[in-house]
Parts: structure tokens; C-alpha cells; sequence
């Protein structure tokens, strides 16, 4: 792993509003100069998306004078998952690590330093393969600034390399797994949750999910996910441009009481037992059981990014 490097991979498609809110809170990020930024701009699906996707893309190179980003604009459209795994892998086998943020993510202030410092202090773990930036849960216990859990995120994350090393299109234990029901009732979060019927619409080409796929990977190894104790990304996917269910209600309690580290010298309090507490494990359970069943099964389709680019 670079040490000196931090690559932060934003991926973008038709939304110019959006990805100018996007742009915007990277931009308030402390010490945003130092990170090195790529802009990862899909091409249009169809001849429909064209005019929507050249405004983003004109809106990317106007700011870009704040980042000094490399901008990668496809030249054919890749879909979802193809952009994600093909920006990840690059940017992991280059620089040892990567910060991933989508263009419906509004990061806040301490986003990229929190990032940062935990890829450093957990790079050489093993157990750890994923941060995650917008926890489901509070943790029973806040006075560490993060906390463990063996649940994966699609939104604003890092890895490292040693990590999404293990990600795979044709998981090579598949479908003999399904003999674990050790392994099969975390996947599944104690049924709460079936994300076995989403990783077998996967299989059968009834999604193009990336983020299930992970979720079996690190679940399959055992991983673990270190998330912030507090949110540092707001999801704007639910507005109606995407699935259209507003996500303010779901987090606005854990917002409203988490505290925004505004230094570069601010060095986050990150636990040092490698292991996630039952207790939050069930409150994320509960989280998933109680969530009305029109809201939740929008959340999953956007936690399994069903719909492409």
C-alpha cells in the first residue's frame, strides 16, 4: 500500500445536479488537496441519456480545477457494476487502496481523514476489508469514533487491495455454500433480510448487482466492516431520481447527534479489538425487521444496486 497516495474514485453518471452537490462536499472535505482524485464518467445507455450525461461531464471538467482529478469519460457505457469493479480494481492494483464515492453521496467535512487514517491502521489486518461511512445503526457503544460489524456498504467506502482481491463475478465455492447454514444465517442477517434471493437473481442474470456479490466474498472469508460511529455520507438516491423514497427519515436520528472532526490534526479514537459486538449486530437486525415493508424493499434495491447506470 502507498502510504503517501490515498486515490478517491467518484463515479458519475446522468444526474448534473447531483454531481454538483457531489462535488461540492468532497470540495469542503479538510485536506481534500492532498487526496488524488478520478472521476470515473460513464457513457450514455441510450440516445436519451446523451444530453444529460455530456452536462456532468462538461460540470466535471469545469471543476475540476478545484481536484485536479484525472477524468476517465467512457467511451462506451459500462453499467453499474463493470464501473465500479473495473475503477476499484485499477486504482487498488496501482496505489494498494482506494476511497469510493458515487455521485448520489454527499460526504461530509471529515469524510476523507477518517478514511484515511483507518486505511493506515488496519492495512496490514487481514479480518478488516471494508470502511464504511454510513453505519444502519448507532453502536451501543459511542465512545470509540468507529466499530465492527460483518455487514458490507455500497455507500462512500474504502479496501485495499488484499481485500478486493477476493471480489468475484463466479465465486468459486458457489453454490456449495448454500450446505453452510452457519455462514447462511449471517448472509441472510438472522432472516431478516434475503440477500440469498438477491445473490441468486445475480447468478441468473436478473440483476447486475456488484454489492452482493462483495457481500458474499467478504462474507465467505469471514470479514469484517469498520464503519464510523456516526454517518459522514448522506445518500441522495432516494429523492425520486433513483428509487424514490427519501432517506432523511432513516438517519436523520444518528445525524443529529454525531460530532464533525474539523482539523487535519484530529486523530480518530479507532478500536483496537478486531471483533463486533451481538448487540449490534441485532440492532441492525431490528433496524432491518422494522423498517415498513414498501421503504425497506426500496432500501434493499438501492443497498444491492440493482439498477445500472
Amino acid at each position: 500500500m502507498n502510504n503517501s497516495i490515498f486515490p478517491v474514485a467518484v463515479f458519475f453518471y446522468n444526474r448534473p445536479e447531483h454531481t454538483l452537490k457531489c462535488l461540492n462536499h468532497l470540495s469542503e472535505c479538510i485536506d481534500y488537496q492532498s487526496f488524488s482524485f478520478f472521476f470515473f464518467s460513464d457513457a450514455p445507455r441510450d440516445v436519451s441519456h446523451s444530453e444529460s450525461v455530456e452536462a456532468v461531464r462538461n460540470l466535471l471538467k469545469s471543476q475540476n480545477k478545484f481536484f485536479k482529478a484525472k477524468l476517465i469519460f467512457r467511451e462506451s457505457n459500462y453499467g453499474l457494476a463493470r464501473s465500479i469493479h473495473d475503477g476499484v480494481s485499477s486504482l487498488c492494483e496501482e496505489y494498494g487502496s482506494v476511497i469510493v464515492v458515487e455521485d448520489d453521496l454527499r460526504v461530509l467535512p471529515d469524510f476523507l481523514i477518517f478514511m484515511r487514517q483507518s486505511l493506515l491502521k488496519y492495512q496490514s489486518n487481514d479480518l478488516i476489508m471494508q470502511i464504511g461511512g454510513l453505519p444502519l445503526i448507532k453502536p451501543l457503544d459511542t465512545s470509540k469514533d468507529a466499530f465492527f460489524l460483518p455487514l458490507t456498504t455500497t455507500w462512500g467506502w474504502a479496501t485495499w487491495s488484499r481485500a478486493w482481491k477476493y471480489f468475484s463475478w463466479t465465486p468459486a465455492d458457489w453454490p456449495e455454500s448454500l450446505d453452510d447454514k452457519r455462514w447462511l444465517k449471517l448472509f441472510d442477517f438472522s432472516t431478516s433480510i434475503s440477500y440469498l434471493s438477491m445473490l441468486r437473481d445475480r447468478f441468473s442474470g436478473k440483476n447486475n448487482s456488484w454489492g452482493i456479490l462483495w457481500w458474499y466474498c467478504v462474507s465467505r472469508s469471514g470479514g469484517l466492516v469498520l464503519y464510523s460511529t456516526y454517518p459522514k455520507v448522506l445518500n441522495d438516491g432516494f429523492d425520486g431520481s433513483g428509487t424514490h423514497c427519501g432517506i432523511n427519515p432513516i438517519f436523520a436520528n444518528q445525524l443529529a447527534s454525531g460530532t464533525i472532526q474539523n482539523d487535519t490534526s484530529t486523530v480518530f479514537n479507532l478500536p483496537d479489538k478486531i471483533a463486533y459486538k451481538n448487540n449490534d449486530f441485532y440492532s441492525v437486525k431490528l433496524f432491518l425487521d422494522n423498517r415498513p415493508s414498501s421503504i425497506l424493499h426500496r432500501l434493499l434495491r438501492k443497498i444491492s444496486s440493482v439498477f445500472n447506470f
